[in-house]
């Protein structure tokens, strides 16, 4: 008898009805023999919705590598959820026989292979995958297999059952097989159950995985046949980071914090890393500005959550809201937006800042700013800070806190936090300002005011000045009282008679302030032309590439539009020096292999600066998060000595796509649109942060995510 979705085939000239073996309905998964023996910890259970509830289903999959889970393509794929991306769709979790508690699956790939699928677990597991087999099944061959599925008196087993099998045909395509020894088939629920070969060394090797069965002997079922077929993987095309984890790779997400997310929270908007508890792992802050807060989470004021660094990744994550310091969650208030850390106290440990440029004061959409005090127990306490707090004036449309840079600016040993304003009003013209807060043991109090006329420029309406900052020891001395430098792009700025391209200015640090003596820098001159849009300045990060002592400056250009490429943004890179800053050179997509410039990439929307390759050279890594369609690219271009082979210090090395890190290519997940580098897990290496703040996991809203990568560079 062939029932519903059954295929007739044929083992060794026996008709055998099989049936796809995704169960629906409840959790159920695993064969009617035996409990497997210890010793096949590799074999997981994928849970589509709630095990038990009206929808949900469940099969097998087999870990191939420390995030990848392959299994049958119908485990994955169903009629009434075609789509396991879709947001609607189920959620998926993965869960070990070992384990109580299930692991987050971030991405579905239905179709990684001819009737496979491969999910992608949200950080690795402890277990040794299963090992892939080089030799094809034979036939008359005895192979295991160990599934989740429904058993001859349970629907819904807790542990994964063992039956035997022998091979009856094979091909490069397609395993057919018959009932062994144990006389028992396969289950609702053991689709992607692994078919695995005995060693003589002890341990099994993965052969094939099951895709359709009669289903003999499991409990509900009058089938008489038990064979089953099976999807060979000795032949499978290479998959993509499958039996590794080149990049080291965790995902984060809202569930890592425990509550559920919601549709635009945009987490990965913003990432910052800092030790905020001193415990010398560095830790993850994530903001998500438009994340919903309040009793029935209704209200899309934004949030930030913290991940507690250790040997064994990030701890659970904490979230910070602004009732934490007794302020109210608005709608818009976009706290998150922006973060910047560093000891702002002077008591030894990272303090963490946040921007929240939408917030309403008293009645002022002007924007405000929070300090959220590292301690030995983590983030403790918090205060809110606006322009009224400093003796200024709040003025509608201000954006305070829209960017933060972090430095000690007059070299008092305190770190202070340069504030921008790029909305701020300047007689009568929107133009923009900086406000320094100064570190001290009190906390941060009111330092200084900075905008163009300390750069011998003029405040003009549109200038955006202050929409980007960034900090660190661009020009002066190297040994004694170092200074920070603060660096402010005005991506507005029309530079002389030209047209509003953008441009850039640096301020010295001094003992009083970073205010004077301020250095303008454009495109005319360094390594391109000043055109209408550019928005040269957008984005600014600082490090020492060619580790001369100084810090040079990263310029993002996302406007530009390279020779007669389209607008798909640039970079510059201008470097650091005692007394003036070097001439400025351009990066481009297309200088590393397999990029290419295309309109709306968005190119040099966001840096971060680290040595991700270890040599003593500072990286940078540059985001594209408008790269098709939205989807994102995260490009690597490494630091090094200048030399008469290499003229210029910061050179194009790799691009990393969604693809290289588990994940799918999406319109709108905007991956790299956020950056941040440090030694996560002290190996002497910076690793990457990169905020995807439209990504969204299967069965998930888009609410955004953050990757840490912490090799592979």
């Amino acid at each position: 008898m062939v029932r519903s979705m059954s295929t007739v085939v044929r083992a060794g000239g026996v008709a055998a009805a099989v049936v796809a073996l995704a169960a629906t309905g409840g959790a159920a998964v695993s064969a009617p023999g035996a409990v497997a023996p210890a010793g096949y910890e590799f074999v997981m259970r994928l849970e589509f919705g709630t095990p038990g509830a009206a929808g949900s289903r469940a099969c097998t999959g087999v870990l191939i590598g420390p995030r990848a889970v392959l299994t049958a393509q119908n485990c994955a794929v169903t009629v009434a959820q075609p789509d396991p991306l879709d947001p609607a769709a189920a959620r998926v979790t993965a869960r070990l026989r070992s384990a109580t508690a299930p692991v987050r699956v971030v991405d579905v790939r239905p179709d990684v292979a001819p009737g496979l699928a491969l999910a992608v677990l949200d950080r690795p597991v402890r277990v040794t995958p299963a090992s892939r087999a080089a030799t094809a099944a034979a036939v008359d061959e005895a192979l295991d297999a160990v599934g989740f599925g429904r058993t001859a008196d349970t629907w819904i087993p807790d542990q994964p059952h063992l039956a035997s099998f022998v091979v009856r045909q094979a091909t490069g395509t397609q395993v057919d097989l018959a009932p062994g020894a144990t006389g028992t088939g396969l289950c609702p629920g053991d689709a992607g159950a692994p078919l695995l070969r005995g060693l003589p060394s002890g341990g099994a090797e993965l052969v094939a995985l099951a895709t359709a069965a009669g289903q003999n002997g499991c409990l509900g079922s009058a089938e008489q046949s038990g064979d089953v077929l099976a999807r060979p993987v000795a032949a499978l095309p290479s998959l993509p980071a499958a039996t590794a984890d080149p990049f080291d790779q965790l995902t984060l997400g809202p569930p890592d914090s425990g509550v559920p997310p919601v549709p635009a929270a945009e987490f990965g908007a913003a990432v910052a890393t800092a030790d905020f508890n001193k415990d010398g792992w560095p830790d993850i802050a994530v903001g998500a500005p438009g994340d919903r807060t309040g009793a029935n989470r209704d209200v899309a004021s934004g949030t930030v959550t913290v991940f507690a660094g250790g040997a064994n990744g990030p701890g659970v994550g904490r979230r910070l809201l602004q009732t934490a310091f007794n302020a109210a969650d608005e709608a818009g208030d976009r706290f998150g937006a922006t973060l910047a850390t560093g000891d702002f106290n002077k008591d030894g440990y990272a303090d963490l800042a946040v921007g929240a440029p939408g917030e309403v004061v008293g009645t002022i959409k002007a924007g405000s700013i929070a300090v959220f005090n590292g301690s030995a127990a983590g983030l403790s306490a918090a205060r809110g800070i606006d322009q009224n707090d400093l003796g200024r004036t709040d003025g509608a449309g201000d954006e305070f806190g829209r960017s933060l840079a972090a430095g000690d600016f007059n070299g008092d040993g305190a770190t202070d936090l340069a504030v921008g304003s790029p909305g701020k009003l300047i007689g009568g013209l929107r133009s923009g300002q900086v406000t320094v807060l100064k570190g001290g043991t009190a906390g941060l109090a009111f330092g200084w005011i900075v905008d163009q006329k300390g750069a011998g420029g003029a405040n003009e309406a549109g200038d955006l000045f202050g929409a980007a900052l960034a900090a660190g020891n661009v020009l002066g001395a190297k040994t004694g009282t170092v200074y920070a430098d603060l660096v402010v792009g005005a991506p507005g700025e029309a530079p002389a008679s030209d047209p509003q391209a953008g441009g850039v200015y640096l301020f010295p640090g001094a003992a009083a302030g970073p205010v004077t003596n301020g250095v303008a820098v454009n495109q005319n001159g360094n390594g391109g032309v000043n055109e209408a849009g550019d928005r040269f300045g957008a984005a600014l990060a600082t490090g020492d590439f060619n580790k001369d002592g100084w810090a040079d400056i990263a310029v993002g250009i996302p406007g530009e539009s390279p020779r007669t490429d389209p607008q798909s943004g640039t970079a510059t890179v201008v470097p650091g020096g005692n007394t003036t800053v070097g001439k400025g050179y351009p990066l481009e997509a297309r200088d590393v292999t397999g990029g290419a410039n295309l309109g709306g990439d968005g190119f040099g929307s966001a840096f971060a600066a680290g040595d991700v390759t270890g040599d003593g050279y500072a990286d940078l890594l540059i985001g594209s998060p408008g790269r098709a369609a939205g989807a994102g690219l995260l490009y690597l271009f490494t630091g090094g000595a200048v030399s008469t082979a290499r003229p210029d210090s910061v050179t194009p090395a790799k691009l990393i796509r969604q693809a290289d890190v588990y994940g799918t290519d999406e319109d709108g997940d905007r991956f790299g649109a956020a950056l941040a580098a440090a030694d996560l897990n002290r190996d002497g290496k910076a690793d990457a942060v990169a905020g995807s703040p439209g990504e969204g996991a299967p069965g998930e809203p888009d609410a955004g995510m953050a990757i840490s990568l912490s090799a592979g560079f």
